[in-house]
């Protein structure tokens, strides 16, 4: 899978007048099931710091707008990956994952070929 794609735009620091800052667009491939696992993915990664906005469809697809300074695709997938959720380079950690609810746990369905998004 590829992991994203990046991009830059400019946003002016309001708190800093002669300062601009630059945030990177990334998308991120994160498995999920549902619109609630897609909801729970984007909130995950707005706690993270330095990210500005975050928006997950419901096919696993997460676009995240960061501050590169302050963050990185990498923290921000080890974040996700801590919540639960795999990605194309973190796999969840069995005690994170088994702590969503079973609705939520793709897994199994994975190996017996169901439908699964991501």
């Amino acid at each position: 899978m590829e992991r994203n794609a990046e991009s830059f735009t400019p946003a002016t620091n309001t708190s800093q007048k002669s300062s601009r800052r630059y945030f990177r667009l990334s998308r991120i491939q994160v498995k999920l099931i549902c619109e609630g696992c897609a909801k729970h993915v984007e909130n995950t990664a707005r706690e993270t710091n330095g990210v500005r906005s975050a928006r997950c469809n419901p096919n696993g697809l997460l676009e995240v707008r960061f501050n590169p300074v302050k963050t990185d695709v990498d923290k921000i997938e080890k974040a996700i990956s801590e919540s639960g959720h795999d990605t194309a380079t973190y796999k969840a950690k069995t005690e994170f994952y088994t702590d969503k609810p079973k609705c939520c746990q793709y897994r199994e369905e994975i190996e017996h070929g169901s439908n699964f998004r991501a």
